[in-house]
């Protein structure tokens, strides 16, 4: 029998608009290519320079909790306040 009611399928959803919501968000979308870009480049410098010592955590990880804080802030926004667009 089909359930009518599934909380997977709710969550699902909910994931599914908060992510559309933030890739629709073009200064969230441009701070996380500039993110996922600026941190490939920095992975390949560490393992180019220095094979046995792996400091690029250190900035993935501060500059993830920036993304974090970003996409919490656009989440938490009202639907009533979304930001004009631009001319």
């Amino acid at each position: 029998m089909k359930e009518l009611f599934s909380l997977s399928r709710l969550q699902e959803t909910r994931a599914g608009r908060a992510a559309r919501r933030l890739f629709r968000d073009q200064g969230f979308l441009i701070h996380f290519a500039a993110y996922v870009a600026v941190n490939a480049l920095l992975i390949v410098i560490n393992l180019v320079t220095t094979p046995g010592k792996y400091w690029f955590w250190w900035p993935l990880l501060g500059w993830g909790l920036g993304i974090a804080g970003h996409a919490f802030a656009l989440l938490r926004r009202s639907a009533g306040s979304r930001p004009k667009p631009r001319t």
